[in-house]
């Protein structure tokens, strides 16, 4: 009972929050088979809205709930009593030091001094329930920074001196209570060196990169807190001009921790919030543009670990198809093999249908009939995708194994593989015979296939960490 009403209280801070985070859905599915698809209704949106597990209350998450109250009573308040009076006396230097740049030591000490009051303030008791308010006027000063400063060099230099402040002031807040971490690790996933324009993506700020790994690595973290990083180290994967070696640095961090869940017993898979972390770390890999580490082996450490995850039956079919998804997408080299990696997609979907053929069957002997569950038809998609592309923009980036390599084994998978999908996503419930009839046709045409080009088990998962310890300065 004491574990439950500490649930009752955290649940307003903490799930809101983390239904925020929930990797997005596919927005259109309707139409597969064509260039354009259109999507389903979203299944198992929220990322640890529920406790439940099965027929039983998960403890583990309940344990870290009772953490996240403990946490919540830790209250450091980081600036004097009299700061706000302080601010309003040197206010006015401030933003004008922050419009056009620091022209001596005196204005670099009246930004320091305001940066500091700004992200500060997030500790205060007095704004606990205002603190999007706080953050919005941090990211109204952030957004004028340089705005004055003509000189393109001049202008990055002088946001760099910015950021650089609010970086150091948001990791002091790391050291308080949950919510006010959670503002912080928000903010750091946020800073643009060069905020975006018409026409023109931003480029995000590369200085907090490494504290937002430690967060995702911090193996008493919470999960909310690491979805925040997360997000954050996938805006640096999706910027095309992300240095490479960054860019393998996040890779190595995201492939650890996708292992490291891939670890925990079966019945953790099933919670919902470790299911849809798995989704979204396997989603941070498919932006990544760069195929392979620098060091060492050179070893394609995404589209290995990409690989366990899709052949591991321990984990959730949600995430399994999120990477197969991503291996359509994820950075590749001629010495990559397409061809296993789609005979191994196909192998999912096999494994999928004959899953959605019990649900179907179960959906039918009830009463009244009702439908197969509803994250089946967002993870029939996610198969789909690793092979097609969902639009224009993704055809020309070569999203989709089809459109990477279309040899003759990838374009026969595809072809078994697609009449499966087709029936899964074209049925609403109440599901009829004649649409187990279609569903088991099209798996035994897919099932006959694979007996021919079955490419064997993916090796386990390796125990091994990615190495992160040198870390570029």
């Amino acid at each position: 009972m004491r574990v439950l009403c500490v649930f009752a209280l955290l649940f307003p801070f903490v799930a809101q929050r983390v239904i925020a985070q929930a990797p997005p859905s596919s927005d259109s599915e309707a139409a597969v088979g064509s260039s354009d698809a259109s999507a389903p209704d979203r299944a198992d949106r929220d990322p640890e809205a529920t406790l439940v597990s099965g027929d039983h209350v998960d403890l583990d998450v309940l344990s870290k709930l009772a953490e996240k109250q403990k946490l919540m009573e830790l209250d450091k308040e980081m600036l004097p009593a009299d700061a706000e009076a302080d601010f309003k006396r040197f206010a006015t230097k401030y933003r004008n030091a922050m419009y056009s740049g620091a022209a001596n030591k005196a204005d670099e000490d009246f930004i320091r001094r305001g940066i500091r009051y700004r992200v500060l303030n997030l500790s205060l008791r007095k704004h606990r329930d205002n603190l999007k308010a706080v953050k919005d006027r941090l990211d109204r000063d952030l957004n004028v920074a340089g705005q004055l400063i003509n000189q393109a060099a001049a202008f990055k230099k002088h946001r760099e001196f910015v950021l650089e402040e609010v970086v150091r002031n948001c990791e002091a807040l790391l050291d308080n209570n949950f919510i006010v971490r959670f503002y912080a690790v928000m903010i750091l996933t946020e800073l643009e060196l060069v905020p975006g324009q018409a026409g023109q993506e931003p480029e995000p700020y590369p200085g907090p990169y490494q504290r937002l790994l430690k967060v995702l690595e911090d193996p008493d973290g919470f999960i909310e807190l690491r979805l925040q990083a997360l997000r954050g180290l996938k805006r640096y994967l999706q910027y095309d001009k992300t240095d490479a070696r960054i860019q393998m640095e996040i890779a190595a961090g995201v492939v650890n921790e996708l292992d490291r869940l891939g670890r925990l017993p079966e019945k953790r898979q099933s919670v919902t919030g470790v299911t849809w972390y798995q989704v979204a770390l396997c989603k941070c890999l498919a932006q990544l543009k760069t195929p392979r580490e620098f060091g060492g082996q050179r070893r394609a450490i995404a589209v290995e670990s990409l690989q366990r995850a899709l052949a591991d039956r321990k984990r959730h079919w949600l995430v399994r198809s999120a990477a197969a998804y991503s291996l359509g997408r994820v950075a590749m080299d001629a010495q990559i093999r397409p061809d296993p990696i789609a005979v191994s997609i196909a192998e999912l979907c096999h494994e999928m249908t004959v899953a959605v053929n019990a649900a179907v069957k179960q959906a039918r002997e009830d009463k009244p009939p009702g439908g197969m569950p509803a994250f089946w038809k967002k993870a029939f998609f996610e198969i789909y995708l690793a092979f097609h592309h969902r639009d224009q923009s993704e055809l020309e980036r070569k999203h989709g194994l089809l459109n990477r390599t279309p040899s003759a084994k990838v374009q026969a998978a595809y072809g078994k593989v697609l009449p499966v999908v087709q029936q899964v996503l074209s049925h609403d419930p109440p599901v009829t015979e004649e649409v187990t009839k279609a569903l088991t046709e099209a798996l035994k045409a897919l099932d006959e296939w694979l007996q021919q080009n079955r490419v064997g088990d993916i090796p386990r998962l390796n125990s091994r960490r990615v190495n992160t310890a040198a870390r570029p300065r």
